[in-house]
């Protein structure tokens, strides 16, 4: 409650007990008054039983005293208002009746004296004339005005009110953030022995053996079935001229030519290929298409279709037909006819275009669990792991519960425990493999991605990342070079020394580009923004503080404070600290955890209106390699800036993986604080 309001109820306070202070005076002059007329009227009727004895033996009439006694007393009865006027009024008329009383009583005593004879009771005289009505009386003037009273003292200040009820439970606070490991704890007994596991599976096949020394020559087998007809080799090269035959054996002699008639000459039949000229196709991935390699000829000519680099068995027609385009149908393609020897080779190179994308959102899509060469597989998730301190909270696509994305469980495995995905068999061509990947937790292991030539079951590692990473999603993107078969990409997860281990994988694509040329992944770019139309997007509440940041549309409850309406358009949401009995509280607004070692710029729009405003903070939460968090502040914002939404704008660096702590302090009654469209985007702030 204010000054004013306290001054107001002790004003209404004195009056109220002035107005009691007076009633109780009226009611106590009321009953002394009516005590004295009670006392007059007793003393009254005890004289007039004496005028009554004297009368009896007094020849005067004294029928007229007792008239005006009468009338008198009446009066005296009569005059019974409550009012103070009337009050004083009954005083007088008691006042007159007592002066009456006593001069009547001496006339009396007077005229009897002793004469008993004189006051002998006579004959009654005749009623005498009605008198006439005396003049009406001239209305008096109205009484002076009285003087009005003092005003009452200031009253005493009352006792305090007595202690209120405890108030209701508050309701549960939000979730803290996860705590620091602890530290190991102390090696347990040995346990008891357990049973003999199962027989694990067959273990990866090994590096191929030196030769061995020849051997004895066996004992001739039976004679193997016929093999089935080989397709078509490529025509070879033109081999060294023999040497001369010996002469042949005369034929028979010739039959004698017509020199009168003409010669008809006999042509072989001629082969060739539609289109002679070796072209490039591009088809993007996924689609219908058709590889044409059409030719002309005899019925007897045959022919055949070659793929460079195939892993997999090809049979190949004049037209063939891919119903989805995949990356494995890249590559070169060799189309051949030949005729009674004569061979004849054109080549189509076909480029597959676009990129192959998963979020795991339906499924594995392309890609597939390795059951031969590892010992674990990638569980589908989303939502948080079951285990604490380690794995993510949220998938990477969506940024939510409801998301999905794939993880290796730690708890209950082995050290190196381990998971592979496969990807769908590539051509020889170039791409690039960008992914997100989540490795949290003070016993993390490794992850690795290797490539594995279709012939070769070797794996050939190209990346490899270990130990704990922060509680943030971090981005990968791997160049894979030209090769000269097709092959398969394999994503492994290994186990570490604890359960803390878990680590992820999410949005995987793989795109193809021209060889010897660097990647430009599509999701390694990052770029967070949030109008808070909807809700909070990827940030969240403090819980270290004392307020929270609340979603408001149009003007903030108090006034000559906040703003009036969004930035964004002027019709949605903004965050907003109320000021109102806020006085000295702080409320902060956390990002997600967001990859070091790249440039970002930080931008957003805030109001800062009200006098007392108190500040506005922007800090960088860096994460050490020991699990615990460092602060930097990077601005520092406070005063009245007006009714009006300004844009602040910072370039941020980090080592390490680190997020924006958004912190707002409350300075009075009239200081709301309010930001808007926040953005975190890659690069140098323009």
């Amino acid at each position: 409650m204010d000054t004013k309001s306290k001054r107001h109820t002790l004003n209404l306070t004195i009056l109220v007990s002035i107005f009691i202070a007076q009633l109780i005076a009226f009611v106590v002059i009321s009953l002394h008054e009516d005590h004295k007329r009670e006392i007059l009227q007793s003393k009254l009727e005890t004289k007039r039983e004496l005028i009554h004895n004297i009368s009896t033996t007094c020849k005067f009439k004294i029928h007229d005293l007792h008239n005006v006694f009468s009338t008198l007393v009446g009066s005296a009865k009569t005059s019974n208002d409550n009012n103070v006027t009337h009050l004083f009024s009954r005083r007088q008329t008691m006042n007159d009746v007592q002066s009456t009383i006593q001069k009547e009583e001496t006339l009396l005593e007077k005229t009897c004296g002793n004469d008993t004879k004189i006051c002998m009771r006579g004959t009654k005289g005749e009623n005498g004339q009605t008198g006439e009505k005396g003049d009406l009386g001239i209305k008096g003037e109205f009484g002076v005005q009285g003087i009005k009273g003092l005003r009452g003292g200031e009253g005493i200040k009352g006792y305090p009110g007595n202690i209120g009820s405890k108030g209701l439970m508050g309701g549960k606070g939000i979730k803290g953030d996860t705590g620091y490991y602890g530290y190991i704890g102390l090696k347990g007994e040995a346990g008891t022995y357990g049973q003999n596991g199962k027989n694990g599976h067959n273990g990866i096949q090994g590096p191929k053996g030196e030769t061995g020394h020849i051997g004895g020559n066996g004992i001739l087998g039976n004679k193997g079935a016929p093999g089935r007809k080989g397709s078509t080799g490529v025509s070879g090269d033109q081999g060294n001229s023999g040497s001369k035959g010996q002469t042949g054996i005369p034929g028979p002699v010739g039959i004698t030519a017509n020199s009168t008639t003409q010669c008809d000459c006999i042509r072989g039949s001629t082969f060739h290929f539609t289109n002679p000229t070796n072209t490039t196709v591009i088809f993007p991935e996924g689609s219908f298409e058709v590889l044409n390699c059409s030719a002309e000829g005899p019925k007897d000519m045959s022919f055949s279709i070659v793929k460079d680099g195939v892993c997999n068995t090809f049979n190949g027609t004049q037209h063939y037909m891919f119903n989805s385009t995949k990356f494995s149908d890249a590559g070169t393609y060799a189309c051949m006819i030949s005729l009674n020897g004569e061979r004849k080779t054109k080549t189509i190179e076909v480029v597959i275009t676009g990129r192959n994308v998963c979020d795991f959102e339906n499924g594995l899509c392309d890609w597939t669990q390795d059951a031969d060469n590892d010992t674990n597989n990638w569980i589908l998730h989303s939502g948080n792991t079951p285990s604490r301190g380690t794995g993510p909270d949220v998938d990477h696509t969506l940024g939510n519960s409801t998301g999905h994305y794939l993880y290796l469980e730690a708890s209950s495995t082995p050290i190196g425990d381990n998971a592979i995905l496969k990807s769908q068999t590539l051509s020889s061509s170039a791409y690039c493999l960008s992914f997100s990947y989540h490795m949290y937790g003070n016993r993390m292991g490794s992850m690795n991605v290797y490539v594995q030539d279709c012939n070769n079951p070797k794996l050939q590692t190209i990346w490899s990342k270990n130990g704990d990473k922060g509680q943030a999603w971090m981005n990968a993107c791997i160049y894979i070079s030209k090769r000269q078969q097709d092959y398969q990409l394999a994503i492994e997860a290994v186990r570490g020394s604890g359960y803390y281990s878990d680590m992820a994988i999410d949005d995987m694509v793989i795109s193809a580009v021209a060889d010897n040329q660097n990647c430009t992944c599509f999701n390694i770019d990052y770029d967070d923004y949030c109008d808070f139309d909807n809700d909070l997007c990827h940030w969240k509440q403090g819980t270290v503080d004392n307020l929270d940041w609340t979603r408001k549309q149009g003007s903030t409850p108090s006034v000559q404070t906040g703003p009036s309406m969004d930035h964004t358009t002027g019709i949605g949401y903004y965050l907003y600290l109320e000021s109102n009995n806020h006085n000295g509280q702080k409320a902060e607004l956390i990002s997600e955890y967001i990859q070091g070692t790249k440039d970002y710029c930080l931008s957003l729009f805030y109001h800062l209106f009200g006098v007392g405003i108190g500040h506005l903070d922007i800090f960088k939460e860096v994460q050490q390699i020991s699990g615990s968090t460092t602060r930097y502040k990077l601005l520092s914002l406070t005063g009245n800036k007006g009714d009006a939404w300004l844009e602040q704008k910072l370039s941020i660096t980090s080592p390490s993986t680190f997020r924006i702590v958004i912190s707002g302090a409350i300075g009075g009654d009239t200081s709301d604080i309010a930001v808007d469209d926040i953005r975190i985007k890659s690069g140098q702030c323009q």
